[in-house]
């Protein structure tokens, strides 16, 4: 198994929209995918292949059940196009409250998720170092975090980059840390990739162009076309990141 966490500490950057249309692009793959939502500022996955579902329904199974022991993981799982999804709820905000004493939560959630019977794990994470921003780190083989051509973009880059540094220090194996250029244009991207090279981050080879048609696919819920730019994009993507 491999655990991917989508990650920066800036919002507006797509990476919940790397998130839903990588795991796509893996499980065209012939893999086994699950995607946890851990965002409950946004609820994009969540919104993305759960959206026929009730909110009663997601209410009682999901995230925060989980990860705060009312449920067992495998116990809040749903299915959508062919992938297994466990939902973000309201509720998660408060777990980092909740376990406060439960300093083991974080390397257990790990273990748990380590566990479950699936080749690629996609975790998305709020845009802010919260306690269920650290369960997606803490879990994490790699990090993908976004970059923009966005003065703020670099930010929230290097703030995620400190957080995944910190699991290091802490004495555990550090995710390796990857950035994306993303929402990118013809103009911005060499400039993009001008910025990771300055900063030494490593970066994909794969980038993501700033597109109408996938902001139409998430507001829809809808596959991107097959064989549109978009989609060979995220291929790419997804080819990159299972050869790390």
């Amino acid at each position: 198994m491999k655990i991917i966490t989508s990650a920066s500490l800036k919002g507006g950057v797509s990476k919940s929209t790397i998130s839903i249309f990588l795991a796509l692009a893996i499980s065209q793959l012939k893999k086994k995918v699950l995607v946890i939502d851990l965002d409950p500022q946004s609820y994009s996955l969540t919104d993305f292949f759960l959206r026929d579902l009730s909110i009663e329904e997601i209410d009682k199974k999901n995230a925060y059940q989980a990860f705060s022991d009312r449920r067992q993981l495998k116990e809040c799982m749903f299915q959508s196009q062919g992938i297994t999804v466990i939902p973000c709820s309201p509720d998660l905000q408060d777990l980092g409250s909740e376990t406060q004493n439960d300093p083991g939560l974080l390397l257990r959630s790990k273990k748990e998720i380590s566990a479950l019977p699936f080749d690629y794990v996609i975790i998305d994470t709020p845009p802010s170092p919260v306690y269920e921003f650290k369960i997606g780190l803490y879990a994490a083989d790699i990090v993908l975090s976004p970059l923009t051509y966005d003065r703020w973009s670099l930010s929230g880059l290097l703030k995620a980059k400190k957080q995944v540094e910190l699991i290091g220090r802490s004495g555990l194996k550090t995710p390796k840390h990857i950035a994306v250029p993303s929402m990118v244009s013809d103009k911005t991207k060499d400039d993009v990739v001008d910025i990771l090279k300055e900063g030494k981050f490593k970066y994909t080879k794969s980038f993501i162009t700033r597109s109408a048609a996938v902001q139409s696919s998430i507001m829809k819920g809808n596959l991107l076309k097959s064989g549109s730019k978009s989609e060979q994009e995220f291929s790419s993507l997804a080819s990159e990141v299972i050869s790390l």
